[in-house]
Protein backbone atom coordinates (compact mmCIF):
# COMPACT_ATOMS: atom_id res chain seq x y z
CA UNK A 1 0.00 0.00 0.00
CA UNK A 2 1.18 3.35 -0.64
CA UNK A 3 -0.96 5.78 1.98
CA UNK A 4 0.44 7.57 4.58
CA UNK A 5 -0.04 4.70 7.25
CA UNK A 6 1.67 2.11 5.55
CA UNK A 7 4.45 3.93 4.62
CA UNK A 8 8.23 3.19 6.21
CA UNK A 9 8.34 6.06 9.30
CA UNK A 10 10.78 8.09 8.56
CA UNK A 11 13.74 8.93 10.92
CA UNK A 12 15.44 11.82 12.64
CA UNK A 13 18.31 12.16 14.20
CA UNK A 14 18.31 8.23 14.80
CA UNK A 15 14.55 8.65 16.07
CA UNK A 16 11.28 6.99 14.01
CA UNK A 17 9.04 9.27 13.63
CA UNK A 18 5.57 8.37 13.85
CA UNK A 19 2.06 9.82 13.28
CA UNK A 20 -0.64 7.48 13.79
CA UNK A 21 -4.49 8.42 13.48
CA UNK A 22 -5.32 7.01 16.92
CA UNK A 23 -3.60 5.74 19.95
CA UNK A 24 -2.28 2.02 18.99
CA UNK A 25 -0.32 -0.45 21.17
CA UNK A 26 3.09 1.48 21.47
CA UNK A 27 1.09 4.83 22.73
CA UNK A 28 -0.84 2.84 24.67
CA UNK A 29 1.93 1.28 26.45
CA UNK A 30 3.19 4.53 27.22
CA UNK A 31 -0.30 5.56 28.92
CA UNK A 32 -0.53 2.67 30.28
CA UNK A 33 2.72 2.72 32.52
CA UNK A 34 3.77 5.33 35.16
CA UNK A 35 4.83 7.69 32.69
CA UNK A 36 3.92 11.32 33.95
CA UNK A 37 2.25 13.62 31.58
CA UNK A 38 3.27 17.08 30.70
CA UNK A 39 -0.33 18.95 30.19
CA UNK A 40 -0.42 22.40 28.45
CA UNK A 41 -3.42 23.83 28.06
CA UNK A 42 -3.66 28.46 27.18
CA UNK A 43 -3.95 30.61 29.71
CA UNK A 44 -6.43 33.71 29.94
CA UNK A 45 -3.68 35.66 28.39
CA UNK A 46 -2.31 33.41 25.66
CA UNK A 47 0.73 32.23 27.61
CA UNK A 48 0.65 28.15 27.59
CA UNK A 49 0.74 26.42 31.01
CA UNK A 50 2.36 23.68 31.67
CA UNK A 51 2.23 20.83 34.39
CA UNK A 52 2.77 17.49 35.49
CA UNK A 53 -0.23 15.08 35.61
CA UNK A 54 -0.78 11.33 36.09
CA UNK A 55 -2.08 9.50 33.10
CA UNK A 56 -4.51 7.06 32.29
CA UNK A 57 -6.40 5.90 28.86
CA UNK A 58 -9.61 4.26 28.10
CA UNK A 59 -8.20 2.72 25.16
CA UNK A 60 -9.44 5.73 22.96
CA UNK A 61 -8.62 8.73 25.04
CA UNK A 62 -6.17 10.72 27.27
CA UNK A 63 -7.83 10.57 30.66
CA UNK A 64 -6.35 12.40 33.84
CA UNK A 65 -7.75 13.25 37.00
CA UNK A 66 -7.56 16.38 38.90
CA UNK A 67 -10.06 18.70 40.96
CA UNK A 68 -11.84 22.08 40.51
CA UNK A 69 -10.16 25.47 40.62
CA UNK A 70 -6.21 24.12 39.79
CA UNK A 71 -5.51 26.43 36.64
CA UNK A 72 -4.66 24.02 34.20
CA UNK A 73 -8.19 22.82 35.06
CA UNK A 74 -9.58 25.93 34.51
CA UNK A 75 -8.21 26.84 31.32
CA UNK A 76 -9.06 23.67 29.81
CA UNK A 77 -12.58 24.26 30.80
CA UNK A 78 -12.42 27.43 29.36
CA UNK A 79 -10.51 26.75 26.27
CA UNK A 80 -10.93 22.66 25.58
CA UNK A 81 -7.91 22.40 23.06
CA UNK A 82 -4.82 21.08 25.11
CA UNK A 83 -1.58 18.86 24.62
CA UNK A 84 -0.39 16.31 26.54
CA UNK A 85 3.40 15.01 25.87
CA UNK A 86 4.04 11.62 27.67
CA UNK A 87 8.16 10.22 28.00
CA UNK A 88 8.83 6.83 28.57
CA UNK A 89 10.81 7.19 32.10
CA UNK A 90 12.14 3.93 31.45
CA UNK A 91 13.80 5.89 27.83
CA UNK A 92 13.44 9.52 27.71
CA UNK A 93 14.24 9.02 23.74
CA UNK A 94 10.46 7.94 23.40
CA UNK A 95 7.67 9.87 23.66
CA UNK A 96 4.10 10.87 22.58
CA UNK A 97 2.57 14.43 22.12
CA UNK A 98 -0.78 14.47 21.69
CA UNK A 99 -2.72 17.26 20.51
CA UNK A 100 -6.26 17.34 21.16
CA UNK A 101 -9.53 18.34 22.79
CA UNK A 102 -11.58 18.12 25.52
CA UNK A 103 -14.65 15.96 24.94
CA UNK A 104 -15.69 15.02 28.24
CA UNK A 105 -15.38 16.24 32.32
CA UNK A 106 -17.20 14.22 35.01
CA UNK A 107 -17.01 13.27 38.66
CA UNK A 108 -18.62 9.84 38.14
CA UNK A 109 -16.10 7.12 38.99
CA UNK A 110 -13.72 10.05 40.14
CA UNK A 111 -12.22 9.18 43.09
CA UNK A 112 -11.75 6.10 42.41
CA UNK A 113 -9.92 6.80 39.48
CA UNK A 114 -7.68 8.89 41.42
CA UNK A 115 -7.16 5.34 43.69
CA UNK A 116 -6.35 3.72 40.56
CA UNK A 117 -3.58 6.32 39.99
CA UNK A 118 -1.82 6.02 43.28
CA UNK A 119 -2.14 2.31 42.78
CA UNK A 120 -0.34 2.67 39.50
CA UNK A 121 2.14 5.98 40.65
CA UNK A 122 2.66 5.64 44.24
CA UNK A 123 1.54 1.66 45.01
CA UNK A 124 -0.69 2.64 47.18
CA UNK A 125 -4.19 1.23 47.82
CA UNK A 126 -5.62 4.52 47.93
CA UNK A 127 -5.17 7.92 47.27
CA UNK A 128 -3.53 9.43 50.51
CA UNK A 129 -4.54 12.86 49.69
CA UNK A 130 -8.35 12.48 49.55
CA UNK A 131 -10.15 15.73 50.43
CA UNK A 132 -14.05 15.94 51.77
CA UNK A 133 -14.02 19.54 50.33
CA UNK A 134 -12.77 18.42 47.13
CA UNK A 135 -14.57 17.03 44.11
CA UNK A 136 -12.43 14.75 42.00
CA UNK A 137 -13.20 15.02 38.12
CA UNK A 138 -12.21 13.28 35.47
CA UNK A 139 -11.10 14.62 31.82
CA UNK A 140 -11.39 12.82 28.77
CA UNK A 141 -9.23 14.29 25.76
CA UNK A 142 -9.90 13.05 22.29
CA UNK A 143 -6.45 13.11 20.40
CA UNK A 144 -6.67 15.23 17.05
CA UNK A 145 -2.81 14.69 16.49
CA UNK A 146 -0.33 12.72 17.61
CA UNK A 147 3.37 12.41 17.19
CA UNK A 148 5.09 9.17 18.57
CA UNK A 149 9.00 9.24 18.34
CA UNK A 150 11.09 6.16 19.81
CA UNK A 151 14.93 4.99 19.23
CA UNK A 152 15.51 3.37 15.81
CA UNK A 153 18.03 1.59 17.45
CA UNK A 154 16.68 -1.60 18.98
CA UNK A 155 19.38 -1.16 22.00
CA UNK A 156 17.70 1.81 22.94
CA UNK A 157 14.68 0.73 23.73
Amino acid sequence: MTDATHARPKTIGGLVVRHPDSLDEPILALLRSPNVCVINTLGPNGVIHSRTVWVDTDGDHVVVNSVAGRVWVQDLERSPTVTCTIVNLANPYEFVSIEGRLVERTTEGAAVHIDFLAHKYLGLDRYPFHSATEARLIFRVRPERILHMSPEDANLQ
